[in-house]
């Protein structure tokens, strides 16, 4: 699994989330907007279209010699309207009436009511609106066609569809990217709590279980009656020593995690002498070499000293990780080699072990990545969590080095890691180097 992927999931996830929770506020809207719309338009044509008609029905049937009003046009048409009179005459009727009109059946009821009617019929050649009315001796009967006032909504409706969905395809899409844009600082913070919690669960249990341990032999030793006074009490000294140095190394490396969980905090830029550093973590490892039946030695190059500018009990902690690696995977040796490489100096890790599968080479210093591991004493095997080898990649990265793996070449057996560190600057390598925490030792 590789660094960030999960949080980058998640924050795409949500993005998106926010993303189409706004589309579907947002085409709500549109939807109100579009109804409220729609309803004034066709509001407005039955406006429009009850005037026209009320208007026809005035003038239908008056321009000319009620003589001729059978064979021709009485008035020319307003707006695309045509009307039927039907008086003492007759039935007459403009010369465009469609067919199927007039309605001499509603025309008949009208003219023998007075009663008003008007209706909306739908005949082969299309929708119309028909109103019929008595006017003085004659009954009026106009028609208007509907067919422009549905195309105009149906044009309103296609115009709406459109402009609202790519409005409301760029809103989603600009709403996910604002969203992500807005939880990213949030995202990041969860990721870098959880990477805490992670490396601080991993970095304190070692320090943690030695302090315990040493606590526990003091508790014995001041209850224990059988050694000597003088002897008992240099033992309690001692042990007691031993927990103040646990506890102070124990609140170096809090600190440094607390440091190294914030990105924007710059790595400490302090004098370290990795030769100091690597006999440190050798001396402290000693006791666990020793009961793996591994010998565990330090070379340091004698050309020179051997300081970088960093963080003292981060790079520590990267050596430390190393070492112990090296000492699960050893069968009789590990050698810890300090020198110095051009602008870098390089920390060289190497066991006789079994080496690095090429399965596990390329995701070793991934985070959670790693495989089980036999235990002789009870022939089953152990889950290790995969963060030690990381947090030395973290460190490394911090202090603008890196750190690589490899396995030896034949005849010799096992692996080599490398942690590579610059030079401290010119002008500022022959600092003191400050005291770094020591690792703690194992009682």
């Amino acid at each position: 699994m590789s660094r960030g992927r999960p949080s980058e999931v998640e924050l795409r996830r949500t993005a998106w989330r926010i993303g189409l929770q706004t589309a579907g506020l947002l085409l709500a809207c549109m939807l109100v907007v579009a109804a409220v719309l729609y309803g004034s338009v066709v509001r407005s044509q039955e406006e429009q279209l009850t005037a026209s008609l009320q208007d026809a029905v005035g003038t239908a049937g008056t321009g000319r010699d009620p003589d001729h009003d059978h064979d021709h046009d009485l008035s020319e048409p307003r707006g695309g309207i045509q009307y039927a009179v039907l008086d003492g005459r007759g039935l007459r009727t403009s010369t465009d009436v469609p067919p199927g009109l007039p309605d001499l059946e509603v025309l008949r009821t009208v003219a023998a009511t007075h009663v008003q009617d008007r209706r909306t019929l739908r005949l082969p050649s299309g929708g119309f609106e028909v109103l019929t009315v008595q006017r003085g001796d004659d009954t009026v009967q106009v028609m208007a066609s509907t067919y422009e006032q549905h195309q105009e909504r149906e044009r309103i409706l296609a115009g709406l569809g459109l402009a609202g969905g790519a409005g409301l395809v760029l809103a989603t899409l600009a709403a996910a990217v604002l969203a992500r844009r807005a939880v990213r600082p949030m995202a990041r913070a969860l990721a870098q709590q959880r990477r805490f919690v992670a490396d601080a669960g991993h970095e304190l249990r070692t320090p943690l279980t030695l302090l315990s341990t040493r606590s526990q032999l003091l508790a014995r030793r001041v209850r224990d009656r059988t050694t000597p006074a003088e002897q008992r009490e240099q033992l309690v000294e001692r042990d007691a020593a031993g927990i103040v140095a646990d506890t102070t190394a124990l609140v170096a490396i809090l600190e440094d995690l607390l440091t190294e969980a914030d990105d924007r905090t710059p790595v400490p830029q302090e004098p370290v002498d990795l030769a100091d550093v690597a006999r440190s973590v050798v001396a402290s490892a000693g006791a666990a070499a020793q009961e793996a039946g591994v010998t565990l030695r330090v070379e340091v190059d004698p050309a020179g000293p051997t300081v970088v500018q960093g963080a003292g009990t981060a790079l520590a902690r990267a050596v430390a990780a190393l070492v112990d690696n090296a000492v699960d995977h050893a069968r009789t040796r590990v050698e810890v080699r300090v020198a110095r490489a051009g602008r870098s100096f390089v920390v060289e890790v190497v066991d006789d072990g079994p080496g690095i599968a090429s399965d596990t080479l390329p995701r070793m210093f991934d985070r959670f990545s790693s495989d089980r591991r036999p235990v002789p004493e009870t022939g089953g095997d152990r889950r290790h969590f995969g963060l030690g080898l990381a947090l030395v990649s973290e460190i490394a990265t911090r202090h603008g080095g890196s750190v690589t793996a490899e396995n030896r070449r034949a005849p010799e057996v096992g692996a080599l890691l490398r942690l590579t560190v610059p030079v401290a600057p010119a002008g500022r390598s022959t600092d003191r180097p400050s005291r770094h925490p020591r690792t703690p030792e194992r009682p």
